[in-house]
């Protein structure tokens, strides 16, 4: 089991605004930055809600 990872808020909001672009899908992103699909997915949420 791989251990847990601590993200800064500037990282989320980096990778969040990186899925922004148009030319860029949430999956590329996520595999880029080796982040799970569904941990962007809910960075995107919480950005989105702001």
């Amino acid at each position: 089991m791989k251990p847990r990872r601590k993200f800064s808020n500037e990282f989320k909001l980096d990778a969040v605004l990186l899925t922004l672009q148009e030319d860029r899908t949430v999956k590329e992103v996520s595999e880029e930055m080796d982040i799970p699909y569904t941990l962007l997915c809910k960075w995107r949420t919480k950005y989105k809600k702001l």
